[in-house]
């Protein structure tokens, strides 16, 4: 092969070589672009975006953690009757949620902080629960986790009036049908008040943002027994 052939060869695959590294970088760029537009658009709120690429890369790379609780609303006009360890009927039965219209499931956790949405939906402290009744209160994080992940509410706005939701744990199963969705702010605090039977899901929006509340309201429409606990 002649010195001009080897020259063309070389100039052939140096041109293949910067079109991958260039598609590499900007396949990089538009994985990783929500998360720069959320450290962008919130970077006075103090809100830091989650993981930076894949769910794969979870447990290599920890995700960002939110610096301010932007998931639960203020308290200062509104207070919970206090919740002994005992009564936590979720952490004694451990709990799924589970809305198959929008491929949602993943496991209830108690706890006392917003932390405790980073091992599943938190239920909300001081709300109803499926021993008690009143307002079962779950919050979830939309975009800690990315479909096909599905222990996120990513897809909580692709929810609709007349879906089905369950509750599921080893004693049964409970359904409740969504009656409302809605937009509230920050601040809203009637969502929480544990006034009638209910189940309220409850999680960022718009989604890469925390401006708002996105909120699901179901109604409890079977329990699996009446006296099982």
């Amino acid at each position: 092969m002649s010195k001009k052939s080897w020259q063309v060869m070389y100039k052939f695959f140096k041109h293949i070589n910067f079109i991958f590294v260039f598609a590499l970088v900007s396949y990089y760029f538009y994985l990783s672009w929500p998360f720069i537009k959320l450290a962008t658009v919130d970077f006075l709120s103090q809100l830091t975006p989650g993981p930076v690429v894949f769910n794969f890369f979870m447990n290599i790379v920890p995700p960002y953690r939110l610096q301010v609780l932007h998931y639960a609303v203020k308290q200062s006009n509104f207070s919970f009757n206090t919740v002994s360890e005992s009564t936590k009927v979720f952490k004694k039965y451990p709990t799924y949620l589970e809305i198959p219209s929008a491929s949602i499931k993943g496991p209830i956790v108690e706890g006392n902080d917003e932390k405790a949405m980073d091992k599943g939906f938190w239920h909300y402290p001081g709300t109803g629960d499926i021993k008690n009744g009143g307002n079962i209160v779950i919050i979830g994080h939309r975009y800690l986790k990315l479909p096909p992940a599905k222990d996120t509410f990513f897809n909580l706005d692709k929810v609709s009036v007349g879906d089905k939701v369950f509750l599921k744990n080893k004693l049964g199963t409970w359904t409740f049908i969504v009656i409302k969705k809605k937009i509230v702010e920050v601040g809203a605090v009637d969502i929480l008040q544990n006034n009638q039977d209910k189940l309220t899901l409850i999680t960022c929006h718009p989604v890469w943002t925390s401006k708002e509340r996105l909120v699901v309201i179901a109604k409890p429409v079977k329990k699996s027994s009446e006296n099982i606990f």
